[in-house]
């Protein structure tokens, strides 16, 4: 049967709204999917930047660590003191001793200085262990990082 031209030209009428209709939605599509990638862009570069920020913080903060070469020459330089400080008391403490030693042996006699001299080694000991004690706790007070 053959067909009039009027229902070709309905046929052909539809079949264009058809292709605009899906042209329009095909339009529509790819706004999407640039406003996506547009979206998805800003998130990704904002993680980014806020990547960088944590790493300059961790830059920064690593900046202010000592190195190892560092800590060995002030650590090397604190025991030259420490041991320096040391001898400087313990020759202080063999001076009063021996002061002390030959005040006692003038006043009293040599017997009463050996037990003196045997108080005077304890006391000596006593005050090398408080010196120690307190050395330890003033580096662990020093380093202590809670």
């Amino acid at each position: 049967m053959p067909v009039s031209s009027s229902e070709l030209q309905a046929e052909i009428r539809a079949l264009r709204e058809r292709l605009d209709t899906q042209t329009a939605a095909h339009d529509k599509i790819h706004q999407c999917e640039g406003l996506a990638l547009t979206l998805a862009r800003e998130e990704l570069n904002g993680r980014l930047e806020s990547m960088n920020e944590f790493r300059a913080q961790i830059t920064e903060s690593e900046a202010k660590y000592i190195t190892r070469n560092e800590w060995d020459a002030q650590n090397s330089t604190l025991r030259v003191k420490v041991e320096a400080d040391g001898q400087a008391v313990e020759n202080r403490l063999r001076a009063i001793e021996t002061a002390f030693t030959s005040m006692n042996a003038a006043m009293l006699g040599p017997e009463y200085s050996k037990a003196t001299d045997s108080r005077f080694r304890g006391l000596e000991k006593l005050v090398w262990m408080g010196a120690g004690a307190m050395f330890i706790i003033n580096l662990i007070v020093h380093f202590w990082k809670p």
